[in-house]
């Protein structure tokens, strides 16, 4: 039996800049504990190893139920097309083989941007059969979750700049 693999994809529409919403999500990729109730603290680990990006991943103390810490490499990161890719590489259940998330940002209009996450889940065989559709409704409520804080919290962002600016 082959390892059962899973994606699942969330868009969001956002009504900030893709920058403003970038700033979040790149540059401040090891700050995701400021914005996420999911992550109740998270700091950056090691200096970066890509091009561009904050450092080479993170730790994560969550509050995702059956998990406590998460630590997540950075594994592709493009500011320019506003990319950014990571891998759990600790702290997922021994059948999970593979927990990665692909994060792109792309404007709508000056005012308005779009991030899609594919979070990629491979399963151990037997596990998979078992686990996977359970696996897949945890993630995507979780994934939709963190886009809707993560809407509320680049609006905050976008209002705190504008009135900076005034």
């Amino acid at each position: 039996m082959s390892p059962r693999e899973i994606e699942i994809r969330v868009l969001t529409d956002i009504d900030v800049s893709a920058n403003v919403l970038w700033q979040i999500a790149g540059p401040g990729f090891a700050n995701v504990a400021a914005w996420t109730q999911s992550v109740e603290r998270s700091n950056a680990e090691g200096p970066p190893v890509l091009p561009g990006a904050p450092c080479a991943g993170r730790v994560c103390h969550v509050n995702i139920r059956g998990y406590d810490t998460l630590r997540e490499e950075i594994t592709h990161y493009d500011a320019a097309a506003k990319e950014l890719a990571y891998r759990v590489t600790q702290g997922t259940p021994s059948f999970v083989l593979l927990a990665q998330n692909h994060w792109t940002i792309r404007p709508v209009s000056a005012t308005e941007c779009q991030v899609e996450m594919l979070c990629t889940l491979r399963l151990r065989p037997i596990a998979g059969l078992l686990l996977g559709g359970i696996m897949s409704r945890q993630v995507r409520s979780n994934l939709e979750a963190v886009c809707e804080e993560l809407r509320a919290h680049a609006l905050a962002t976008a209002s705190a700049q504008q009135t900076e600016s005034v």
